[in-house]
């Protein structure tokens, strides 16, 4: 089990079975923050590069808010949440 998988796994409430297709993020050798928020990001262009209404792009979408929050949540537990946070804002932004 990845990093990201190990850490949604002990998050309450748990994530939605729904998504958990979405909430698949690769394993590195970068910060559970960093993690969270290249996976969101990606997630979040892989959506944009489907427009109109598709139902994966939603789940797309839906899975890069739910990594983004993560991130967030993520980002709280760090000492300098600060910093963590704009890490957060840069992977939104580069979606790496």
């Amino acid at each position: 089990m990845s990093q990201v998988q190990e850490w949604l796994a002990t998050r309450e409430p748990t994530p939605p079975t729904e998504l958990e297709e979405h909430l698949v993020v690769p394993d590195g050798s970068s910060s559970l923050v960093d993690l969270l928020a290249a996976g969101a990001g990606e997630a979040l262009n892989q959506a944009v590069r489907r427009p109109g209404r598709r139902r994966d792009a939603a789940f797309l979408l839906l899975g890069a808010d739910a990594l983004f929050t993560y991130a967030c949540e993520a980002a709280a537990e760090e000492e300098d949440v600060e910093a963590a946070l704009r890490r957060v804002l840069d992977g939104a932004r580069t979606g790496a």
